[in-house]
């Protein structure tokens, strides 16, 4: 579908399939809140099952939303992983922490912990969501990730975007 502009620039987004192909969420008012992270998940999920992570090892993959509910659906991805998806050589858990995940969770400082355990903390990258976000919703975006990590690991998350487009740039 295509993209539609309103005045302002702002983006129309009723012309988005934010829904994660299911009427219960686009029916629902549930696009954006559960649709757009709900899809990252899948996002993830696709490229993982797919091998991309490990037969491309120098491809820089960055996720939204920490993944989605990626880092609680790990577990249950590796334990069904013999029956669903046999041929696949790297468990879900493996291969998500080759992969890197912006921090855009709305301030929800547990789900900043719960992507750090799943993927480690080196695996995060300063998130905004600008402009949706901006305001004190952008200063919270970079307050929340030191409220929930350790100072240096806060500190390598909020510098992980520079440190890698340098490495991406040498």
């Amino acid at each position: 579908m295509p993209r539609r502009v309103t005045t302002y620039g702002r983006i129309d987004t009723d012309a988005f399939p934010h829904d994660a192909g299911s009427p219960l969420i686009a029916a629902h008012r549930m696009r954006w809140m559960v649709g757009a992270p709900t899809e990252d998940a899948i996002c993830a999920m696709h490229l993982i099952l797919e091998e991309i992570p490990r037969r491309f090892p120098r491809l820089r993959i960055v996720h939204s939303h920490l993944g989605g509910a990626l880092p609680m659906l790990l577990p249950r991805a590796d334990d069904h992983l013999p029956w669903e998806a046999p041929d696949v050589v790297e468990t879900p858990t493996e291969a998500a922490r080759r992969m890197w995940y912006d921090t855009v969770a709305h301030g929800h400082v547990p789900a900043v912990r719960a992507a750090a355990a799943s993927y480690g903390a080196d695996r995060l990258l300063l998130g905004t969501d600008f402009p949706y976000q901006s305001g004190p919703r952008l200063r919270r975006a970079v307050d929340f990730v030191r409220e929930a990590l350790p100072p240096e690991q806060a500190e390598e998350v909020l510098t992980a975007g520079a440190r890698l487009i340098r490495r991406l740039e040498a």
